[in-house]
């Protein structure tokens, strides 16, 4: 028979193994071991001295970028308005003497026609350019800056021209071969079913032009588009006799066109004896844009967007620009300093902003617990799961010869010391396996039923013992 003293050593043994094991088992957490692997390494003079280095070299570093960062910069950019008696270079003109105060330099090189603008833009001849919308022309190095305001479409023709009929077979002026306005003036032409060089002739004479020629070489029409007033329509309407005529269908053609708008050019904008036009007349309106070099610094963007939307520009023009209106589009992605200039007023601690924190956070955590899963794999681990098992099959044996025994005991008047010693290992035991079932989710259920029986059936011996002391 087995001996009390024998049967608390095996209690012993058992007690020992399963804490070594459960030790052994004990998974750390990603901080627990970042923060033991940190204090290992302070026990080296050597990598504290390394690392305080790269520290304060960063530190360096930052703090020398931020300053440079902040340094106020001088930028040139060479811009182009368009043809000089355009409102377009009007505009670059109040820009560039705006932009002086701004440490902004700007350089303007007129170039007559969207198209010859985008392509100097494209090849870099200038940075910055005004364009008209409206134009299909893929360009991989022009970047959309902004938009800047609308332009009305003006056709002016001769007295005796009372409606778009009457241009068939007259001579129409449409700015420069294949320009914007060209392409513009086809458009709402065709739709009025008048081809170009069947219906009319077109003629090419720049704004400069227009104002030299003799009256007998001047065109039957002209087309041009401008903000209000335009220059060049009072000079004609003034001087040459023209006058506006309607183009009666915007909505229609905006209906095929997302480039156009309806528009009006109000009553006496050009004239008060006699009124011209002498009602309110319906044109087409387009957007005219600011693009730039994809490779223009984008803080000298960001610069430009602040003279363009400064009170100075808007008291030279009287018109104010809206800033809301910077992303209609153009046809070019955004410039990096048009990005800039829209999220430099959001907060540092914006919805965004925190969410993508937390993504990069989840992403390291991931990280650390796949590297330490790997770690582990790459160690081996303490056990598997038939060694596992035959643990708590010896589990199941020691507690069913406590339960054979204890009973004997009793029968044959052992001493409480000894009864009371077995009873308390046993409380040690199962204490002891309940924590290191927590460790372990490879335990046959059979196996955790089989021992909980086991230590079921000793609790009623114990119990009975001590119902028997008290009686």
């Amino acid at each position: 028979m087995t001996s009390p003293s024998e049967l608390l050593d095996r209690f012993d043994a058992a007690l020992a193994e399963t804490r070594s094991r459960q030790d052994e088992e004990l998974v750390e957490s990603p901080e627990e071991v970042i923060s033991r692997f940190f204090e290992h390494l302070q026990g080296f003079v050597w990598i504290r001295r390394v690392v305080g280095g790269l520290f304060l070299c960063a530190l360096v570093v930052m703090t020398g970028y931020f300053i440079w960062d902040v340094l106020p910069r001088h930028y040139t950019l060479h811009i182009s308005g368009g043809d000089i008696l355009s409102n377009r270079h009007r505009l670059v003109t109040v820009l560039r003497n705006e932009a002086r105060r701004q440490g902004l330099n700007i350089v303007i090189q007129p170039i007559s026609g969207t198209l010859a603008n985008l392509e100097a833009v494209e090849n870099r001849t200038v940075d910055v350019a005004l364009i008209q919308g409206g134009l299909d022309m893929p360009l991989p190095n022009v970047r959309h800056v902004t938009s800047v305001q609308p332009e009305m479409v003006h056709l002016l023709v001769k007295p005796g021209i009372k409606s778009l009929t009457d241009l068939k077979g007259k001579r129409i002026n449409v700015g420069g071969e294949k320009g914007g306005t060209q392409f513009i003036g086809e458009h709402f032409l065709s739709f009025s079913e008048l081809a170009a060089e069947i219906d009319y002739h077109e003629t090419f004479y720049s704004a400069e032009e227009l104002t030299t020629l003799p009256d007998r070489k001047m065109p039957d029409a002209v087309v041009l588009i401008s903000t209000l007033p335009s220059f060049l329509a009072e000079e004609l309407i003034e001087n040459r006799g023209y006058r506006l005529l309607e183009i009666p269908f915007p909505e229609a053609l905006a209906m095929r066109y997302g480039w156009v708008a309806g528009a009006t050019i109000l009553a006496y904008t050009y004239g008060i004896q006699p009124p011209v036009p002498a009602v309110d007349t319906e044109t087409l309106g387009i957007n005219m844009f600011m693009v730039a070099h994809k490779d223009v610094p984008p803080k000298a963007i960001l610069k430009l967007l602040d003279v363009l939307y400064s009170s100075g520009v808007s008291t030279a023009l009287r018109h104010e620009f809206d800033p809301k209106t910077v992303t209609l589009p153009s046809g070019y992605p955004l410039s990096e300093g048009t990005e800039s200039f829209l999220k430099r007023n959001d907060p540092l601690f914006s919805q965004e902003n925190i969410e993508e924190l937390q993504g990069y956070a989840g992403l390291l955590m991931g990280a650390l617990t796949i590297l330490m899963v790997v770690v582990r794999w790459l160690k081996g681990r303490s056990g598997d799961r038939g060694r596992i098992e035959q643990e708590f099959q010896g589990y199941i044996a020691l507690v069913s010869d406590f339960n054979r025994v204890f009973p004997e005991l009793l029968l044959q008047g052992e001493s409480k010391t000894a009864l009371d010693a077995l009873a308390l290992r046993l409380l040690e035991l199962r204490n002891a396996i309940l924590q290191r079932t927590v460790a372990i989710k490879t335990l046959d259920p059979t196996l955790m039923a089989a021992l909980t029986s086991c230590f079921e059936t000793a609790d009623s011996y114990i119990v009975e013992e001590v119902r028997t002391r008290r009686d």
